[in-house]
């Protein structure tokens, strides 16, 4: 599945068994959010990003229907193997939000902007992939970027 941009300019590539592996742990959630980080490439000329790994939760997350906030424990171990096996890195964030709701939340925003801000991430413009629950056995994907340090740009 590619996602763009409305004048086509940056990219998101994410394979059919990445998206399956995200709708695979949403199903695991049920009707609680999780989430987890967004590891991949950029092409050539850093017009589109290749997801090609995402992680669960990890332990330390704090999870509840309507909210979630990543935990750290143990990412910085898994970022640091993908990165030495395989030249991939941090490009953001994906969440699951099981009430059908496609927006970012003020909070995802927010965490967004924060991503940005940070010298830890080394990461200008994240990425934010929600996963909404359409009904019992489907689910939406709605991409979005933080542009420029000034906004949030969904990709269509």
């Amino acid at each position: 599945m590619d996602f763009w941009t409305e004048d086509k300019k940056i990219g998101i590539k994410i394979s059919k068994y990445i998206i399956q592996n995200l709708f695979s742990k949403c199903r695991k959630s049920k009707d609680i959010e999780t989430g987890g980080i967004l590891l991949g490439y950029y092409c050539m000329n850093y017009t589109c990003a290749i997801i090609e790994e995402i992680t669960d939760s990890p332990e330390d997350s704090k999870k509840g229907r309507a909210y979630f906030i990543r935990g750290v424990k143990g990412l910085q171990k898994i970022i640091d193997k993908f990165w030495k096996n395989n030249k991939i890195y941090y490009l953001g964030e994906w969440h699951y939000h099981p009430a059908d709701s496609r927006r970012l939340s003020g909070t995802d925003i927010n965490q967004i902007k924060a991503i940005t801000d940070s010298n830890q991430y080394n990461c200008p413009e994240p990425i934010c992939i929600i996963v909404s629950k359409k009904n019992n056995s489907e689910y939406n994907i709605d991409c979005y970027l933080y542009s420029n340090k000034t906004s949030v740009v969904k990709l269509l």
